[in-house]
């Protein structure tokens, strides 16, 4: 635990500024966390389970932190979201956050958080990751199909299942593969999370739930930091959301607002990109879901109108290191998509499977409050900068979707 302190304050003297202003954000933030539509990794005497949250976080307010259902093992990317998640609510911990609040005047406010995180000592951070207050909430991406970013080696998925969503990868689908490490991607260790994650879970969802468990809890145990003390949730969007929560869903209201002209005129301005699509739905004739291969175009001036198709051209589906790289392609049949005009409609249209465009689906874990409200978005490499007040672009990275959101 020694490591892990010395890392969190050398990181807190590094990123003094940017961590009062999180801090100053979450003290004043009208956090949510509603358990019940949130998911647990349950530990009872080394049995594993998944079940909706039960017990209540320490606080109310959370951050959230992204991992993928199709990711077998964990990837350095998702362990670095799981690290920063835990570095800031151990720091909030750390910190006096209910008495920022009563202190109206800014530059006193900002003036006082700056000088306690310059006080904060080793003994405090110590204390803190015993007893973390702001909760991790865990993105699943539901939408997306299993191979996406090709990684899926241990979950043994092939056939039919390899045209679902992550949503509807159930436990029969899964089986273990007794495979070597593939070019360094993943260990010994990672197959027997996998193995386990399979045996204990209902779904592929699930399984990754168990398998982030497993993979980053064997990690914080070589700090000495128990994973069992640390309010983690998983939340799984957007299918699995629009399913459980129904037409009272508010994003429904959102989605149909979104394809009103005023907003998708709004919309096509930031993504710079004349008629994307929000919204598509499995291949009528071949029933692949895959973003990448099903395409589409917003047509007509109401905005409800969507050309759907899917691509007969050759996709390569790839991971970091380029190996092993999977090439798919669609049947070439061609269809309209009508966007309902109500809740209710559009509910019955997407309870059957959907996927989002990624800056909607992130829109979504934002002002998702039936279940959380965050005070913070956890990205790394997002490949943009704020300078002089203006968003800059660094660079184009070769993998993500980091210049769209």
């Amino acid at each position: 635990m020694m490591l892990f302190t010395r890392k969190v304050l050398d990181g807190v003297r590094k990123n003094r500024d940017t961590v009062s202003s999180f801090i100053d954000i979450t003290a004043r933030h009208n956090g949510k966390l509603n358990p019940s539509n949130l998911f647990k990794v349950m530990n009872e005497n080394g049995e594993l389970s998944v079940e909706t949250g039960k017990d209540t976080s320490r606080d109310i307010r959370s951050v959230i932190i992204g991992i993928e259902p199709c990711n077998s093992f964990s990837p350095l990317y998702e362990l670095d979201y799981f690290l920063m998640g835990l570095f800031l609510s151990t720091v909030a911990t750390a910190l006096p956050l209910a008495e920022y609040p009563r202190i109206d005047d800014e530059k006193a406010r900002k003036e006082k958080i700056y000088r306690d995180l310059s006080q904060i000592t080793e003994t405090d951070i110590e204390l803190a990751i015993r007893s973390p207050k702001i909760a991790m909430v865990a993105i699943l991406t539901d939408d997306i199909e299993p191979y996406r970013y090709r990684k899926d080696h241990l979950w043994g998925i092939d056939g039919p299942a390899m045209k679902k969503r992550s949503i509807d990868v159930c436990r029969h689908d899964l089986y273990h593969v007794d495979r070597i490490p593939l070019e360094g991607l993943w260990t010994e260790d990672d197959a027997l999370h996998a193995y386990e994650a399979i045996q204990n879970s209902r779904n592929l969802c699930e399984a990754k739930m168990i398998q982030t468990y497993l993979s980053i809890g064997k990690f914080l145990s070589a700090l000495g930091i128990d994973i069992g003390v640390i309010p983690l949730f998983f939340s799984v969007t957007p299918n699995s959301d629009i399913r459980n929560l129904g037409v009272r869903n508010p994003f429904l209201d959102i989605l149909l607002e979104l394809h009103s002209p005023e907003q998708y005129f709004l919309l096509r301005k930031l993504l710079r990109w004349n008629y994307p699509r929000l919204i598509g739905v499995s291949c009528p004739e071949c029933g692949e879901s895959s973003k990448k291969v099903i395409n589409g175009q917003i047509r007509g001036d109401t905005k409800r109108s969507v050309r759907l198709t899917c691509s007969e051209k050759h996709k390569d589906f790839r991971n970091e290191l380029g190996v092993d790289t999977l090439t798919r392609r669609g049947c070439g049949h061609h269809w309209d998509l009508q966007i309902p005009p109500n809740p209710k409609e559009l509910y019955e249209l997407l309870k059957e499977g959907f996927g989002l465009y990624f800056p909607v689906n992130s829109l979504f874990w934002v002002i998702n409050g039936l279940s959380f409200a965050p005070s913070a978005l956890l990205f790394t490499d997002a490949g943009f900068n704020k300078k002089e007040g203006k968003i800059v672009l660094e660079r184009d990275l070769p993998i993500g979707d980091h210049a769209d959101l």
